[in-house]
């Protein structure tokens, strides 16, 4: 089940990436000054961990931070490229209950 697409910004790729916040309730409840580990499959089958918390007490955004920027490091993604972040529904999403997959924007320059 897809949770949501968003196409990456210069922040997203840089610093972390913010969930869309009408997509928080897809996730675990995060404590206000604590972060949850998400467990993420990609593509090829590799888990990935992301750390989820809020982006602060003013804006109670979540935010993935630790693990994100790896992830994005090592997919050489570029501002405009595509996320789509999904909820795995089957006996064998125990170990990673989320996937993500990258779609790459062609048209970029960098």
């Amino acid at each position: 089940m897809v949770i949501f697409t968003r196409m990456l910004t210069r922040f997203d790729i840089e610093r972390r990436l913010t969930i869309p916040r009408y997509y928080d309730g897809a996730f675990p409840a995060v404590q206000e000054s604590q972060a949850v580990d998400l467990k993420v499959k990609d593509e090829m089958g590799h888990v990935w961990t992301f750390g989820c918390s809020h982006e602060s007490a003013i804006s109670p955004r979540l935010v993935f931070g630790s693990g994100w920027l790896h992830f994005a490091r090592s997919k050489h993604l570029h501002v405009g490229d595509n996320i789509i972040f999904h909820r795995v529904i089957d006996q064998d999403s125990t170990a990673a209950p989320y996937k993500i997959e990258v779609s790459k924007n062609h048209n970029n320059s960098q």
